[in-house]
């Protein structure tokens, strides 16, 4: 028969509600705690003792050796997989796969009952008592790495101190002589708990003082002379522990069986006798059964709110566990991710222009050889200040002008087109200079980049002039920028590849509306 395999949920409820520690560890809880949990593990077959259980998990080594010759030794992790071993054919693989799957069921099971073990006992032990080992700071819930068995040692070295009171007691109880009011085996039981006690909480007893106490105990009942007889001529070898249960246990089931013990005062048998009548009251018998019903009701509310509290606990640790991995994950993710690289979008090819070359100024001493005319009425030399008058054609084109500001396209004060006119009209003006300014004086200009500061641009082109700056009409560059418009030492070579150079030379590179770095979302023809 092979051991079973324990789930979480069969964990939960072998290992049910431990006995409180509450309102703080002492020896007597503890001992308590330990053995109840003890008991609990011990009655399921594990696969390193089918007697035993998982008692081994949590009881100290020196008193599970007293019960198992086995060690009890923690299984390890068998890890994702099975071994890959190239050379094995497919049965030997086959074989492999069986051995593993048989491992990692042995380990799973042992991490579920010790995972229900921790759950229990963060309930039992109170938070002020829970120890954080190495340099933290306060306290902290047990978790599924922690050994039970530390927990519990750590809490019997720190709290688990006998009272000179209860050791007083405990060797009142090894001295005590067997009752014979109640079975062998419940003798046998306190010594061996006494002993366990004197382990646990030195100076100990040994076994041999253990032997020695039970065989006097034999010997005070009376019981058992023939018995006795036969012990004492055991080899000192076999004067075990093991075998005086074994001998005087025999000897005592069959003082119940024939009957002898009845007419003895004080034993179990004569007590049987005397108190063995029949009690055919149905009233008693029906509120005996309404007492253990309504104590069985509790006992399974009491396990039921227990095994809720500790799956509420293990699924809190299950979701600190995985979000813990998916926080490495996250960070290793991150760390290998590479950061964008922005990618420059090359501005599209600007029109050719074929400027007129303009003639240069006549110089200023040839007018000074030529003489000013004389008004009709003044006298000879006299230089004539009045302009002849216009023609209508010509006052109707002054009058839609306007004496404005030159913002709307007017000529302003007689002076034409201002230079932002030039720059930033939807064609490009005139290459004749003459014709320049009054082809630009009757355009609207982009009244509406003037608005509210944003990081799109007017104009949707990537184009830019050295000397307008870096949102202008889809014609305007820097080789293609109206002569009015050009600051000192203009280069036409300048775009936006390679303007850092220029600064860098000592040029002055018109940083106007730089920042602007997106193109409008919905142009119009207008903003091209």
């Amino acid at each position: 028969m092979s051991a079973p395999t324990i789930t979480a949920e069969k964990a939960i409820a072998m290992v049910g509600v431990l006995p409180t520690l509450h309102p703080r560890p002492n020896g007597t809880n503890l001992n308590k705690l330990e053995r109840d949990l003890v008991d609990k593990l011990s009655t399921t077959p594990s696969f390193q003792s089918m007697d035993e259980g998982y008692g081994g998990m949590v009881e100290d080594v020196l008193i599970y050796a007293l019960r198992c010759a086995t060690p009890w030794v923690p299984r390890t992790d068998p890890g994702p997989h099975r071994t890959i071993n190239p050379e094995n054919n497919t049965a030997g693989q086959a074989d492999e796969l069986v051995q593993y799957n048989f491992r990692k069921g042995v380990y799973d099971s042992q991490e579920n009952v010790k995972a229900a073990v921790i759950a229990a006992l963060n309930l039992s032990v109170p938070d002020a008592y829970k120890k954080v080992g190495g340099a933290g700071v306060g306290v902290r819930m047990y978790r599924t790495m922690d050994d039970p068995k530390e927990i519990i040692k750590g809490l019997r070295r720190l709290y688990g101190r006998l009272s000179p009171n209860e050791r007083a007691a405990m060797d009142t109880k090894w001295s005590a002589p067997w009752n014979t009011a109640t079975p062998i085996e419940h003798y046998f039981k306190g010594l061996e708990e006494m002993y366990i006690l004197a382990t646990k909480y030195p100076p100990e007893f040994t076994m041999a003082q253990m032997v020695q106490r039970a065989k006097t105990a034999m010997e005070t009942c009376g019981l058992f002379q023939t018995h006795l007889n036969e012990w004492n001529v055991f080899l000192t070898e076999n004067q075990d522990w093991g075998n005086l249960k074994s001998h005087f246990g025999e000897a005592y089931e069959n003082l119940l069986i024939s009957g002898r013990g009845i007419n003895i005062p004080g034993t179990i048998a004569n007590v049987q006798e005397l108190t063995d009548d029949e009690d055919d009251d149905m009233t008693q018998i029906t509120e005996a059964m309404s007492s253990f019903q309504m104590a069985a009701n509790t006992q399974a509310q009491s396990v039921t709110d227990g095994i809720n509290a500790m799956r509420q606990e293990m699924a809190t640790l299950r979701a600190e566990v995985q979000a813990g991995r998916q926080a490495l994950a996250n960070n290793a993710a991150a760390a290998n991710q590479k950061p964008p690289v922005a990618q420059w979008m090359p501005a599209p090819a600007a029109p050719q222009m074929n400027w007129a070359p303009i003639a240069a100024p006549t110089p200023v001493a040839a007018f000074a050889a030529i003489p000013a005319p004389a008004p009709q009425s003044g006298p000879p030399g006299f230089p004539n200040f009045i302009a002849p008058p216009l023609a209508p054609q010509q006052q109707q084109q002054r009058r839609q002008g306007g004496r404005g500001r030159g913002r709307q396209g007017g000529a302003g004060r007689g002076r034409g087109p201002s230079r932002k006119a030039l720059a930033f009209g939807q064609h490009p003006p005139n290459s004749n200079p003459g014709q320049q300014m009054t082809q630009a004086g009757g355009q609207n200009q982009q009244t509406v980049r003037q608005g509210v500061t944003t990081p799109y641009k007017y104009y949707n082109n990537w184009n830019m002039c050295m000397s307008c700056g870096w949102d202008v009409p889809a014609w305007h560059t820097s080789k293609t920028c109206p002569p009015a418009c050009r600051k000192p030492n203009h280069q036409e070579g300048c775009d936006r590849a390679n303007y850092a150079q220029f600064q860098s030379a000592g040029y002055t590179v018109s940083m106007r509306r730089a920042g602007k770095t997106l193109l409008p979302t919905n142009p119009g023809p207008q903003q091209a």
